[in-house]
């Protein structure tokens, strides 16, 4: 494999803090809804926890985690992993929505494998304050825990007192906030007739409003959620936080006096507003400001809303209309996954004109023809869809990934990663399954440009996990990899870096995602270094034979010279690790 080439710790600069202002280093989520629970089923807590998640992504969180449907072992493993992600001086949310009890003057947050019984709930369901323990011991300079429960009780049959609702619960630590949708033994509103609970559907909005402090984001949630509730619902907060913090708004301090920068709180309020589903808001936006922050977004959208539907057929994949439109989406039954149409057409393969960090065995650059279009995995397979394959297979899963002695996806508990540790041919019997193939290396380089001859088809930070921006705080890789490269991978597992669900970075111009970075995908190539030489113009195939298989994309332990799109690198077929996936094409 190549040598790494990666990039420096940047240190922060102590600053004095005025009085008022709370200044927090990076800024962490952990968003959680749970709503399919067996026989009680709740309609809105999966939407309240995206919508919550797309909101604080939106008001410049650094890390969004966002998991829906956690069972007992899958609740407590996602609450340690975000505790361990924290440092000290960061701003730590957890929101959860879904089923939550009260029993002897403890609350509990209900997962959604809970058999039913009161007994249990010390072993089976997850305490409410030891999750507040273990926010405040993680050293973060600010708190914030969002409750949005109980939504129907579960316990309707008990012969217990009070299990209707979250009991009282506060804090003596200074920094944490506590919010709970409803008010001591009462329950909150599902609001099943609209697409958010009552609660986070006024929290939403109070977090879009310009100008509000986070302690007026809480009590105008308050307000607005008692009112529309005719006064049955009161949610109630506990407030241990000294000093106002603003969501993202620039901060200017002056003689300790504190002014915030509304305008781009403005355009964060409004950019929560507009339906990413719909031409003309998302056209308003462009207009209103031209120059903004998520113009590129608002631009993407756009193109996926123009592009041609196609039509599912009543069986296999979807039924073969003209494929004229890069980049139209369809779902493949069989495996779950999301694919993209990829036209015919010619591209300059290899190292990128100007390109001056290529390798040798990028050279020399060619024109290559694909003769014929065809489908192509929109994200790397996931672990979810992996898990439908073992399931109609009676395939076991492959290893558990592991950084050094740090689990990677323990359990293999987060379905929205990218699977790893597979072999080539465990990949080519993945999409064989599928009803499809491995790409091929000029297939998956002609994809992964979609038009661009550039090294790469955007911004690094902004399409792709990597090795600065995959952990817990942002490094510079390749100065670490030149002055302690001996220490290298112990450096970034002490980072906590690792792979990241799919889909969380900005597409190519034809909707594939992480095409760059956080998992090297497979291809059906033997790799040759020398291959290129032979400048194969027309649909190559990669040379007849070899001791290597061919990858392509880097990975999320990799330095930004080795995330281009001609970078490529060869390991054994039965090689495996926690850098390895695949994306699988069709014709």
């Amino acid at each position: 494999m190549k040598a790494m080439l990666i990039l420096v710790c940047l240190c922060a600069t102590a600053t004095a803090q005025p009085r008022g202002a709370i200044r927090v280093q990076q800024k962490l989520a952990l968003v959680i809804g749970n709503g399919a629970y067996p026989g009680n089923v709740l309609k809105n807590p999966v939407n309240d926890a995206a919508a919550v998640a797309r909101t604080l992504r939106a008001l410049g969180f650094d890390d969004v985690a966002e998991k829906r449907d956690l069972n007992r072992k899958q609740m407590r493993q996602e609450i340690d992993k975000f505790v361990a992600r924290i440092n000290k001086g960061d701003l730590a949310w957890v929101y959860y929505a879904g089923h939550g009890v009260q029993a002897n003057e403890r609350n509990y947050l209900i997962p959604v494998d809970f058999n039913g019984d009161e007994a249990d709930l010390d072993y089976e369901a997850y305490p409410a304050d030891q999750l507040r323990d273990k926010l405040e011991r993680s050293g973060a300079r600010l708190r914030i825990l969002v409750l949005d429960a109980c939504r129907n009780n579960p316990f309707r049959g008990s012969k217990r007192d009070g299990t209707r609702g979250l009991v009282h619960m506060d804090s003596a630590v200074e920094g944490t906030f506590i919010a709970f949708a409803t008010a001591d033994n009462n329950v909150a509103d599902d609001n099943a007739g609209e697409a958010n609970g009552l609660f986070t559907k006024h929290l939403l909005t109070a977090l879009n409003t310009p100008g509000l402090d986070l302690k007026q984001v809480f009590e105008r949630t308050k307000e607005a959620v008692y009112t529309a509730s005719d006064r049955r619902q009161r949610p109630y907060t506990y407030d241990g936080v000294i000093g106002q913090y603003y969501f993202n708004a620039p901060v200017t301090v002056v003689n300790n006096s504190v002014t915030v920068d509304f305008s781009a709180q403005e355009e964060i309020g409004f950019w929560n507003g507009v339906d990413r589903t719909d031409a003309e808001s998302l056209e308003l936006y462009l207009k209103r400001y031209p120059e903004g922050r998520f113009v590129s977004l608002a631009r993407r959208n756009l193109e996926r809303l123009r592009a041609p539907v196609i039509e599912k057929s009543t069986v296999g994949m979807a039924a073969p209309l003209p494929q004229t439109s890069a980049g139209s989406v369809k779902t493949n039954p069989k495996d779950g996954q999301r694919y993209v149409w990829i036209p015919p057409g010619t591209f300059t393969m290899g190292c990128s004109e100007g390109d001056n960090e290529c390798f040798d065995d990028e050279k020399p650059a060619h024109r290559v023809e694909i003769s014929k279009g065809f489908w192509l995995g929109q994200t790397a397979v996931t672990v979810g869809a992996w898990k439908r394959y073992t399931r109609a297979t009676g395939k076991a899963l492959p290893p558990e990934p592991k950084l050094l002695d740090r689990a990677l996806n323990s359990d293999w508990a987060d379905d929205q990663q990218p699977i790893v540790n597979i072999t080539w041919a465990e990949a080519g019997e993945f999409c064989q399954q599928a009803g499809g193939r491995l790409p091929t290396e000029a297939e998956w380089e002609f994809a992964a440009r979609a038009g661009s001859t550039g090294s790469r088809y955007g911004s690094l930070d902004a399409i792709a996990w990597y090795a600065d921006n995959s952990g817990k705080s942002r490094i510079d890789s390749a100065e670490i990899f030149k002055t302690d490269q001996k220490n290298y991978g112990t450096r970034l597992n002490a980072n906590g870096n690792g792979p990241h669900g799919v889909a969380q970075k900005e597409p190519n111009a034809w909707k594939l995602y992480d095409m760059l970075g956080n998992v090297w995908q497979w291809t059906a190539d033997w790799y040759n270094e020398k291959y290129y030489e032979q400048k194969e113009g027309k649909d190559p195939g990669g040379p007849p034979g070899g001791q290597y298989r061919t990858l392509h994309g880097g990975s999320w332990n990799l330095s930004p010279r080795l995330l281009r799109v001609s970078i490529r690198d060869g390991f054994g077929p039965s090689f495996r690790n926690g850098l390895n996936g695949v994306r699988c094409a069709w014709e």
